[in-house]
């Protein structure tokens, strides 16, 4: 009696589905609505983002195997405050907030880090909120 053992081959990765996966995700944050502030997208490469003196109502950021740098320095903040949607995947975004601002950071890091910095902690007065994403990359909120 004779056994015959066959060998089944792993399956390919879909890496097609995947990467399809990731321009659909970056394709839907950037159809969301901005005013004042504009959308950046880098995907594959680096864009840069410098707000001007117009009160800022909302700013989006998206980061796909790339890097998003977003300067709010000389940006207005409302009374009601303002909102940046930050997401990242496989890539960096930087948002440069003026020190004195008040900031939450509101995001989730999912084997990533979605960061801001403490030390200019402003308790009074208008809130920025950052908010969104960081799935394999870093999202980061500065001086």
């Amino acid at each position: 009696m004779t056994t015959q053992m066959t060998h089944q081959s792993a399956r390919p990765v879909p890496w097609g589905a995947f990467v399809l996966l990731i321009l659909v995700f970056a394709w839907l944050d950037a159809g969301r609505p901005v005013l004042s502030a504009g959308h950046s997208l880098a995907l594959f490469g680096r864009t840069e983002y410098a707000a001007d003196s117009a009160p800022l109502d909302r700013a989006a950021a998206t980061a796909v195997f790339g890097r998003a740098e977003l300067d709010l320095r000389r940006a207005q903040l409302p009374e009601k405050g303002a909102t940046v949607r930050a997401n990242a995947v496989f890539g960096s975004i930087d948002v440069r907030v003026p020190e004195g601002w008040r900031v939450e950071v509101d995001g989730i890091g999912i084997l990533g880090k979605y960061r801001g910095d403490d030390r200019n902690k402003v308790w009074d007065g208008p809130v920025l909120r950052v908010e969104g994403v960081a799935l394999f990359g870093q999202v980061r909120v500065r001086n």
